[in-house]
C-alpha cells in the first residue's frame, strides 16, 4: 500500500485539466470511476477560461473606447509619468516582490525630473506671441480723432496740437468673393474682300466645354482634400454668394483637375523612388461598389515619402501586400515600415536591395496600452522609449547634420537600447504572450534589428511620424466626404493627395501651386518639361507663392 501511494501521483490524472488533454482526461477520470472530480475539474477548467475571456475583452474594450473617446497621442506627460510611477510604486510596497521591486528600481534610475521649456522654445513663443502680421497683407487706416470735448486746452482753453499717433493692429478678414470673367475673342475681317472672318483661338479650359476657371477648380480641389470640405458643402458655401452649381458640375471640376495633374503626380513617384530612403506606411478608405455585398468596400491608400520634400499616394482595392510590393519591386535602399506582415516580402530573398527601418512610433503604441490596461511594469519600456527621443530632440535643437546625429546616437541612445534589450529578454518569460505587455514585449523582440537600424545612418528617422501626419490628411478628409464613389475616384483621391502633401512639404501655397499648374498643362504644357512643375522646381520661379517661414 504504501508504494501505490507513492507512485499514485505519478498516474493521477491532474486535478485540472487543459484544453488541449480535456479528452484524454476525461477518460482516465471515468476509468478510475472519479467522476465527481471530473465536473469538479472540468468547472474549474471552464472558470477559468471565462475569466481569461472577460479579461481580453476588457483589455479589447478599454482599447476601441480610447480609439474612439480617447487623446490620440502614445505620449505621456511628466504628470501622468509621475502619478503611474507612484501608482507602481505602492503596488510594489503592497506586494513586495523581487520581480516588482526590481522594476521599481529600474524605474527609479530611468525616471528623469521634469523637463523645462527649452530656451529656443521659450523664445520661440515669445516670438509667436509678438509677431506683427504679415507686411504683404494689405493695411487700411482708421484714424481716430480725439473727442471734440478734450481739444481745448483744459488750462489755457487753446486747441491742442496733434502731436503724434498710438497706432495698432487687428485682422479683419472679408469673405472670398465669386467674379465672373468675360471672355471677348476678337474677330478680323477684310473689309475690301470681305471673304473670311478670322477669331483668336478660346483660351484653354480646366474643364473640357466647362465654365469653371482655373481658381475655382483648384479652389474646391483644395478645399475637398487639405481643408477636408466635401463637395456638398462647399456648394452651400458658394450659395451664400448667390452662386448656385450643381454638386454633378463640382465634381467633374475634381475629375478634370485630378486628370490633368497625373503626369505631376507620376513623376513626383519617380523622384520619391529615386531617393535611397523611403518610408510607408497604409490607411483605410471606404469606396462604394456596387458588387459588394454592403454596397462598399474597404479600400486603402499607401503614401510614400522621401526627403522630407516629396510624398506619393498609391491606392490599392485591398490591404494585400501585394500593392508595395509593387511599388517597391526595383527600388534599392532603406524602407521604413510598420508591423505589418505584408511588408516581409520586400526584405526576403537573397541579395535583397531593400533594408527594412523600423518604427518606435508603432512599438511605444505597444506598450503605451499595456500601462493602459493596467499593467505597470511597461512603464520602464515607456520611460526608456521617452529618453530615446530625447535623444532626437537633443539632435535637432542644434541642426546636427546626418553624420553628427549618427555620432549622438551611437553615444546616449545606443546605451539605452542595450538597456531596454536587457529588459524585454527578461521581462518576456513572466508576461503572459497574449496580454497587452506579452504582445508589446513580442512586437519589440521580433522586430528588434529593424528597430535600432536608425543608428546607422544618421538620415534615417526614429519612426514613422512624417507618414503619420501625412495619412491625417486622409482621415479628417474620410470622416467628411465618407467615401470615394469608386476605385476610379479612389484613383483620383491618390493623385490629388500626391500634389498637396508635396506641395505641402514644400511649403508652398496651395491654391496659387494648383492653379498655375492647371492652366499650363491645360494650355498644352510639354510633357518634356513637366519638371518644371514640381514643386521645388516651381518655387524657384514663384518665390512669392512660398508661405511665410516659421519663427527661428
Amino acid at each position: 500500500m504504501g508504494e501505490q501511494s507513492e507512485s499514485a501521483p505519478e498516474t493521477a490524472p491532474e486535478a485540472v485539466p487543459s484544453l488541449r488533454n480535456l479528452a484524454t482526461w476525461m477518460r482516465e477520470m471515468l476509468a478510475e470511476d472519479r467522476a465527481d472530480a471530473m465536473i469538479t475539474g472540468v468547472v474549474r477548467l471552464f472558470d477559468g477560461l471565462v475569466e481569461h475571456h472577460l479579461e481580453q475583452l476588457r483589455d479589447a474594450f478599454v482599447k476601441r473606447a480610447r480609439e474612439l473617446y480617447g487623446r490620440k497621442s502614445e505620449q505621456l506627460s511628466d504628470a501622468q509619468l509621475e502619478l503611474l510611477f507612484e501608482l507602481f510604486r505602492e503596488q510594489v510596497e503592497a506586494t513586495s516582490t523581487p520581480e516588482l521591486a526590481g522594476a521599481a528600481a529600474e524605474l527609479d534610475e530611468a525616471q528623469s525630473p521634469k523637463d523645462k521649456p527649452s530656451e529656443k522654445s521659450q523664445r520661440r513663443r515669445r516670438q509667436m506671441e509678438n509677431a506683427a502680421f504679415p507686411a504683404e497683407l494689405p493695411r487700411e487706416t482708421v484714424t481716430v480723432a480725439v473727442p471734440v470735448s478734450d481739444v481745448p486746452c483744459a488750462t489755457c482753453g487753446a486747441e491742442r496740437a496733434v502731436v503724434g499717433h498710438d497706432e495698432s493692429e487687428q485682422l479683419e478678414y472679408t469673405p472670398a468673393e465669386f467674379r465672373v470673367r468675360v471672355i471677348r475673342r476678337e474677330k478680323r475681317a477684310c473689309r475690301t474682300c470681305r471673304d473670311t472672318v478670322v477669331r483668336a483661338p478660346a483660351p484653354p479650359r480646366v474643364v473640357e466645354r466647362g465654365k469653371l476657371g482655373a481658381g475655382l477648380v483648384a479652389q474646391i480641389l483644395v478645399a475637398k482634400y487639405l481643408e477636408h470640405t466635401p463637395l456638398y458643402r462647399q456648394r452651400e458655401i458658394y450659395k451664400r454668394s448667390r452662386v448656385s452649381l450643381p454638386r454633378s458640375t463640382l465634381g467633374d471640376a475634381v475629375a478634370a483637375a485630378c486628370h490633368l495633374l497625373l503626369p505631376v503626380a507620376r513623376r513626383i513617384r519617380e523622384r520619391v523612388l529615386a531617393h535611397d530612403v523611403v518610408a510607408t506606411d497604409d490607411t483605410g478608405l471606404r469606396v462604394l461598389d456596387p458588387q459588394h455585398a454592403k454596397g462598399s468596400k474597404r479600400g486603402f491608400l499607401w503614401p510614400y515619402v522621401a526627403g522630407h520634400r516629396f510624398a506619393y499616394f498609391a491606392y490599392t482595392p485591398s490591404r494585400s501586400g501585394a500593392g508595395p510590393q509593387a511599388e517597391l519591386r526595383d527600388f534599392a535602399g532603406y524602407v521604413q515600415v510598420d508591423g505589418y506582415a505584408g511588408y516581409d516580402a520586400l526584405f526576403r530573398g537573397e541579395g535583397c536591395a531593400r533594408i527594412e527601418v523600423g518604427c518606435w512610433m508603432h512599438a511605444r503604441r505597444y506598450f503605451v496600452e499595456a500601462v493602459e490596461a493596467g499593467d505597470l511594469r511597461a512603464l520602464l519600456a515607456v520611460a526608456q522609449i521617452r529618453a530615446l527621443y530625447g535623444v532626437e530632440r537633443e539632435a535637432k535643437e542644434p541642426g546636427l547634420d546626418a553624420e553628427g546625429r549618427r555620432a549622438l546616437r551611437e553615444e546616449k541612445a545606443r546605451p539605452l537600447l542595450r538597456e531596454l534589450a536587457d529588459w524585454l529578454v527578461a521581462m518576456a518569460p513572466r508576461a503572459n504572450p497574449k496580454s497587452p505587455l506579452g504582445q508589446a514585449i513580442g512586437y519589440a523582440q521580433k522586430r528588434w534589428a529593424a528597430l535600432t537600424r536608425y543608428l546607422e545612418d544618421g538620415r534615417l528617422e526614429i519612426d514613422n511620424g512624417e507618414v503619420e501626419r501625412l495619412i491625417r490628411l486622409v482621415a479628417l478628409g474620410r470622416k467628411n466626404y465618407l467615401f470615394a464613389g469608386s476605385d476610379a475616384g479612389a484613383e483620383r483621391a491618390a493623385v490629388a493627395y500626391t500634389v498637396l502633401a508635396t506641395c505641402t512639404l514644400h511649403e508652398l501655397d496651395p491654391w496659387a501651386y494648383v492653379t498655375d499648374v492647371l492652366e499650363k498643362i491645360a494650355g498644352d504644357w510639354p510633357q518634356r518639361e513637366i519638371d518644371r512643375l514640381l514643386p521645388d522646381r516651381w518655387a524657384l520661379e514663384h518665390p512669392e507663392a512660398l508661405r511665410r517661414p516659421r519663427p527661428a
